[in-house]
């Protein structure tokens, strides 16, 4: 049997220099978080962050080949049928201050008929200390990822539900990309 992993990291994927460049990029280009994209759940807001969005190609050189390196992953590792990545895709930044969190979801693609998101890719762009703002991916019961630290890559299937934990001191950043493919039958 071919055991899919949970999900899959790299540590250390960015240096301090290109998280600093990242975040000053965003400073300049990012824009608000449209309201209707805000995550809901049907007990209301689940989502309490500094939220903004920007073109992927505004922090493209900075991220070393991510994209082709994510297509390899997931041809190795989870095996869905992705379709091209558009370099003028939107990127979401996510801010976490004290006692921010995001509540337990999954990723998902509300305004297709002819696609899903199927991978979810996460880069931990903090450039200064933050305490508390564990990720948790439920399956079967939590489980968090420690080494998910400044710097680090995390990719994971996003059917699978998972959650940020409150700050409890610093600063935690976060890129959110999304790997999209035909609709799950």
């Amino acid at each position: 049997m071919n055991k899919k992993p949970l999900y899959w990291i790299i540590p250390n994927y960015l240096s301090q220099k290109d998280r600093l460049k990242i975040n000053k990029i965003i400073s300049k280009k990012g824009r608000p978080e449209p309201e209707k994209n805000k995550a809901v759940a049907s007990e209301g807001k689940i989502k309490f962050t500094n939220s903004k969005i920007l073109n992927y190609k505004d922090v493209k050189t900075l991220l070393r080949n991510l994209i082709d390196r994510c297509y390899t992953i997931n041809q190795d590792k989870f095996s869905f049928a992705l379709d091209t990545f558009s370099h003028g895709s939107g990127v979401l930044y996510n801010q976490y201050q004290v006692d921010e969190k995001y509540g337990w979801h999954t990723d998902v693609e509300n305004e297709s008929n002819f696609q899903d998101i199927k991978l979810t890719v996460l880069l931990n762009i903090s450039s200064k200390p933050y305490e508390g703002g564990l990720f948790q991916i439920f399956w079967h019961e939590p489980h968090t990822v420690h080494d998910f630290k400044a710097g680090a890559l995390l990719l994971f299937p996003s059917i699978y539900n998972h959650r940020v934990t409150p700050i409890t001191k610093g600063d935690r950043r976060t890129l959110t990309l999304f790997l999209k493919g035909p609709l799950f039958r």
